[in-house]
């Protein structure tokens, strides 16, 4: 299966939730905002959404400073 991760393809091993499709990045998921095909897509659903072929996906990290 073929995503795109902020514009970068990737070629997934399996079928995997975006919870999964994190860890396996080594992304730690606390540390990111994800937008899946153009939608913002709530924390709470990452564990229960799957990735399908050909998602577009952008992951933004939180930036503190004052």
């Amino acid at each position: 299966m073929q995503i795109k991760i902020n514009n970068q393809v990737k070629e997934l091993p399996e079928a995997m939730t975006l919870l999964q499709l994190l860890e396996w990045c080594e992304i730690a998921p606390g540390s990111v905002a994800l937008v899946r095909n153009g939608a913002v897509v709530p924390r709470s659903q990452w564990p229960v959404l799957e990735c399908r072929n050909g998602d577009s996906l952008e992951l933004f990290s939180a930036v503190a400073g004052g």
